[in-house]
C-alpha cells in the first residue's frame, strides 16, 4: 500500500470529496516536459498482479486546444510515457508510469477529444511488438538472478532491487524472438521473487510476500459505508488436484516416476471424497532420481491442495492499494471474517466505484 498523510486519508475517505488528476507528461527516459492538470472526461486504471502488464491507463481529454493532438512533433507521441496522479488539490499520491500507446484524436462541430492508452514499462519488455531478444542469450550457471535479470533489462534505468543472494542453478538459453519480460519472470520465480513496475515507474524486485504473516493494511466491513459497497464471495477449485504424478529422466538417462495423493477419507480433499483429480509433472529431464522425482511430487501436492475463496468487490476508490495488498474483510451477512490478498482493482478517475478481486487461499495438508 502507498503511503499518504493523515490529511490525504481524511479527504478520500470523506462522504463528499472531488478527486483532481494531475498528469505528467515525460520523454522516453522519464524526464518530466509538462505538467498538466488535463480538462478530464473520463478515465481509468486497470491493476492485475496476474499479468505482465501489471497496470494500464485510459484517459478521455477534452481537446479544444489541440494541445494532446498526437504527432511526431507533439507532447503525444510513442516515444512519450506519462506518469498520473491523484489527490484533492494539496498531495498528490501517483498511480502509475505509462508508455504511450494507440492515441486517438475526435473532431466534431462541438466535440474535440483525444483518448490515451498506456501500459506500464513492462510493455516495453514484453514481446508484443518490442521487448523481444534479438539474438540466443544465455544467462550462465552461478551468475546473481536479481545481476542477470538487470542486464536483461534493456533500456530500464530505474531500479528497486532488494537484496537477493540466490544464483541461477543452471544454464537458461533464450532464443531470438522470445518476450525479455518472460526470461525475467521466470529468473524471478526461480528466486521467489516478485517482479513488477511500480507507481513511479521503478522496476521492483523483492521477495514474495508470506500472507500468513502480513498485516492487513485496510478493513473493510459494511458498517464502513463510506468505502464497502458489497461484496460476491465465489469458490474457485479450478486448480485443486489432489493426485500428482512426476515423470522425470530423458533419452540419456532411465525413466523415474513417483506419486502423491490425498488418500485420507477424512481430509476434505481426498480422492474418496471429490474424485481423483490428477495433475502430471514432465518429463522433466532436470529430475534424475526417485528421490527428486518423490520431492517433487510432494510438494505439488502441497501446492496444489488449495481451494480459493475469491471475493468481488464493489468499494469507493482507495487511491493507496496496489497489487499483493493483504486487506481485511468483515461482512457477517456472507459469512466473511480474515484477511485477503487484493489480486486486481480498477481506479476510476470519475465519481464510480471501483471493482475488485481478492482472494483468501485455504491450504489442506495430509
Amino acid at each position: 500500500m502507498q503511503i499518504a498523510s493523515q490529511a490525504f486519508i481524511e479527504q478520500m475517505i470523506a462522504p463528499v470529496s472531488q478527486v483532481k488528476v494531475k498528469l505528467q507528461l515525460l520523454d522516453n527516459n522519464d524526464n518530466v516536459i509538462e505538467e498538466i492538470t488535463p480538462r478530464l472526461i473520463e478515465g481509468s486504471i486497470s491493476v492485475d498482479k496476474d499479468r505482465d502488464i501489471r497496470r494500464t491507463a485510459t484517459l478521455t481529454i477534452e481537446n479544444s486546444d489541440n494541445l494532446f493532438t498526437w504527432g511526431e512533433d507533439k507532447l503525444i507521441w510513442l516515444d512519450k510515457r506519462f506518469k498520473l496522479f491523484v489527490g484533492f488539490g494539496v498531495e498528490y499520491i501517483p498511480q502509475g508510469v505509462f508508455v504511450v500507446t494507440n492515441p486517438e484524436a475526435l473532431s466534431r462541430p462541438a466535440e474535440r477529444i483525444v483518448t490515451i492508452q498506456g501500459n506500464d514499462k513492462a510493455y516495453l519488455l514484453a514481446g508484443s511488438p518490442i521487448g523481444k531478444f534479438v539474438n540466443e542469450t544465455t544467462i550462465q550457471k552461478g551468475v546473481n538472478i536479481g545481476t542477470a535479470i538487470k542486464q536483461l533489462a534493456e533500456g530500464i534505468s530505474k531500479f528497486l532491487f532488494d537484496d537477493c543472494d540466490v544464483t541461477v542453478p543452471y544454464d537458461l538459453t533464450y532464443s531470438a524472438g522470445e518476450a525479455r519480460w518472460k526470461a525475467m519472470k521466470e529468473l524471478a520465480d526461480l528466486a521467489v521473487y516478485t517482479l513488477y513496475f511500480d507507481t513511479d515507474g521503478y522496476l521492483r524486485f523483492r521477495p514474495q510476500r508470506d500472507l500468513e504473516k502480513t498485516s492487513p493494511c485496510w478493513t473493510y466491513k459494511p458498517e464502513d459505508y463510506t468505502l464497502y459497497a458489497g461484496s460476491n464471495k465465489r469458490l474457485d477449485d479450478s486448480e485443486l488436484r489432489n493426485h500428482i504424478l512426476v515423470i522425470g529422466g530423458s533419452s540419456q538417462t532411465a525413466t523415474v516416476t513417483a506419486e502423491a495423493k490425498d488418500d485420507d477419507p477424512d481430509s476434505p480433499t481426498s480422492i474418496q471424497r471429490i474424485g481423483s483429480r490428477l495433475y502430471i509433472h514432465g518429463p522433466d529431464p532436470l529430475i534424475t532420481t526417485k528421490e527428486l522425482a518423490q520431492a517433487r511430487a510432494d510438494y505439488e501436492l502441497q501446492k496444489r491442495l488449495a481451494i480459493a475463496e475469491r471475493v468481488d468487490l464493489e468499494l469507493v476508490p482507495n487511491y493507496l492499494h496496489e497489487a499483493e495488498d493483504v486487506i481485511e474483510l468483515i461482512d457477517p451477512n456472507n459469512e466473511i471474517n480474515d484477511r485477503y490478498e487484493l489480486v486486481r482493482f480498477t481506479i476510476p478517475l470519475r465519481a464510480q466505484k471501483t471493482q475488485a478481486e481478492a482472494v483468501r487461499i485455504r491450504r489442506y495438508s495430509t
